[in-house]
């Protein structure tokens, strides 16, 4: 079965303009720039989530009703997520942007030819031809731009192309060479924001979302936005709009600048990344074909291997968090990762592991599904504190254990420990009673405080929120000690203002007693689309067992990978046999999904030094003089360089 091209392609694509600017630009784009200087801010701050942009075809059920395809998808890699053609070679032919876009479709192609899918890439310089050219046949798909600029694109032309998966997002991003951290921004900063109608709603967006601005609510639907949507300048700033292109070139201008991301790689800058995008951004690009292509089992193929853990891995450690997978249901686009087979027993350990929380999934699911027994571990979970955990890596008797920046402090004090990992993303909120009127960060001057214990996590999580604010952690607030199933009561009762907790209980309270979350870790700009949870491993261990420290994180990153594909039934797992402190399923399902568990390897180490950044001076939890990357460099260990 052979899938014929309609037409040649009819010329060579000659005009080269960045498919960013492309992907967002209006037909009102111009290279005019305009000045908005803010008057004082107020008290109020905005707490808003972005939309999730969904897939407008599924092209897999089709792939998988042709006789000629036999569906053998059942793992992790590119190999498993596509199904393999047993009749003709087909081809189709496409025109992608150069980065990264060219560079994921290039690390897919040789398995894709395997398996009987010939990708071939036409062009790299997409312009305002390429919808034209792929509406009309001459090319197979384009993968250059994300879908509302699409759906514009079928609007304006009365086309109808398709998204037939998402696949990254290319973050929009706030820089800065003068300044390493948002709080240092000072009053009437300067800022420089792409002038165009898409990315200047996403440049506004994330300036509310970090407590500069507020915009008018009817954004949020029409994703667009210009300096006259602004209703409130939180913080006083000074916003000029320029072309995309003249951003960077003009960046030492200005305090801070934002600019989409593959703006920034092109020109190699060093700047600072103050805040930006996460990874449920609207604007995710896609691979685009005619409605009448999406069930080619090439197309199929080309997006599930893109989606693939596989590549998403390669996405994650190549651009370091520049480039990021998108958020996908990958229920939809994958099947199940398979169950591995037990190897002979080369090993026992203990792993303390007795969250209760749905944090603690990659281990249990480990040891539930045979991913440890795969790698020859046999392996006995034993509960304890924070303590035992700390005592228990010193020693060596503990091999690893899931934690986050909390061991930080310890680890500058003489702890003897490494990170091989990251296991997933936000996991933490900070919420206030709906009737309060605190709004934000900004509201929580002189206010009490609610965490689970001095040094914990939530508490570390607030510490670094209020201090990019202008509010000293040590003294301008404070801390009460409550048990996470008390904050609600507490709060209630006026004990607490407001109050930092782990999921599940600040979700609960979210969803069950109407608390306000006025930050999520994996909205929250601060730390969207970090690692929140890190795999930490023994020094002592490393030293003498490292090949067993690496068959540790193979089979947690396995086991991340299987929760990945098997969202539901992990789910339903940890439910039945209790690793989670609830058997709300629901609850659980959509917590899974939230933390999506991507286990990071070289962007763990960049996210260490981001935290290490945050975490010094005037948090109290690390050292003033810190050195961010030395700090990274000396608590990161690549456990797969083995």
């Amino acid at each position: 079965m052979t899938f014929k091209i309609n037409k040649l392609i009819a010329t060579i694509l000659s005009l080269v303009i960045s498919a960013s600017v492309l992907a967002s630009c209006s037909s009102g784009q111009t290279a005019e720039t305009s000045t908005a200087t803010t008057p004082a801010p107020s008290a109020e701050n905005a707490a808003a989530t972005e939309p999730i942009a969904a897939a407008d075809a599924d092209p897999i059920a089709a792939a998988e009703a042709d006789p000629e395809i036999q569906v053998e998808y059942e793992g992790n890699g590119i190999d498993d997520a596509i199904a393999a053609n047993h009749g003709d070679p087909i081809t189709i032919k496409g025109v992608v942007d150069l980065v990264p876009h060219s560079e994921l479709v290039e690390f897919v192609k040789p398995k894709l030819a395997e398996k009987g899918y010939i990708i071939e890439i036409v062009g790299t310089a997409a312009d305002e031809t390429t919808n034209e050219k792929t509406s009309a046949g001459d090319l197979d798909f384009n993968f250059f731009q994300h879908f509302p600029y699409l759906s514009e694109y079928n609007e304006i032309n009365g086309a109808n192309l398709v998204n037939a998966g998402d696949i990254h997002v290319e973050p929009i991003s706030a820089y800065s060479d003068k300044y390493a951290t948002t709080a240092e921004i000072p009053e009437n900063a300067t800022v420089a924001i792409p002038n165009n109608a898409t990315n200047e709603y996403r440049a506004l967006r994330i300036l509310e979302i970090a407590g500069f601005i507020k915009l008018n609510e009817s954004t949020a639907t029409s994703l667009k936005a210009s300096l006259n949507d602004v209703d409130e300048y939180l913080r006083p700033i000074a916003i000029t709009e320029l072309d995309a292109n003249q951003i960077i070139p003009l960046k030492d201008d200005f305090d801070f600048f934002i600019v989409n991301v593959n703006k920034a790689i092109e020109a190699k800058i060093a700047s600072t990344v103050l805040f930006r995008e996460g990874s449920d951004s609207p604007y995710a690009n896609i691979i685009a074909v005619k409605a009448e292509d999406a069930s080619n089992p090439a197309v199929s193929a080309l997006v599930r291997a893109l989606q693939s853990n596989e590549t998403r891995r390669f996405i994650i450690d190549k651009y370091n968090g520049a480039v990021i997978p998108a958020k996908l249901d990958l229920q939809a686009a994958q099947q199940a990762a398979s169950i591995p087979e037990p190897q002979p027993i080369k090993w026992k350990i203990d792993i303390q592991a007795s969250t209760g929380s749905t944090c603690g999934l990659p281990v249990h699911i480990a040891k539930s599904k045979g991913f440890f027994e795969a790698e020859g571990i046999d392996v006995t979970l034993v509960s304890g504190n924070f303590e035992t955990q700390k005592a228990g890596l010193a020693s060596g008797n503990y091999y690893v254990a899931n934690g986050d920046f909390q061991f930080f402090p310890s680890v500058q004090q003489g702890l003897e420990i490494r990170i091989i990992g990251g296991l997933h993303v936000g996991c933490i909120k900070t919420l206030v009673p709906p009737e309060s009127e605190i709004q934000g960060w900004a509201d929580l001057k002189g206010k009490n405080i609610g965490i689970d214990e001095m040094g914990g996590t939530p508490h570390a999580v607030a510490s670094m929120a209020l201090a990019q604010f202008g509010i000293d952690p040590l003294k301008d607030v404070t801390w009460v000690v409550y048990p996470a199933d008390q904050a609600v009561e507490a709060s209630r009762k006026g004990e607490i203002d407001a109050f930092a907790s782990w999921d599940p209980y600040a979700t609960l309270a979210e969803r069950d007693s109407g608390f306000r979350v006025i930050s999520d870790l994996a909205t929250d700009p601060l730390f969207a689309g970090k690692t929140c949870c890190f795999l930490y491993a023994s020094q002592k261990q490393i030293d003498q067992n490292p090949e067993l420290i690496q068959a540790i994180a193979r089979a947690y990153r396995n086991a991340n990978d299987w929760i990945r594909s098997n969202y539901e039934e992990a789910a339903r797992t940890a439910i039945e046999e209790k690793f989670v402190a609830t058997d709300d399923y629901a609850l659980v399902l959509e917590l899974a999904k939230n933390y999506e568990f991507v286990y990071a390897t070289s962007k763990a180490k960049e996210e260490i030094k981001y935290f290490a950044e945050n975490l010094r001076g005037i948090t109290g939890f690390l050292d003033a003089d810190t050195d961010p990357q030395k700090f990274a460099d000396d608590l990161y260990y690549d456990a797969f360089s083995y």
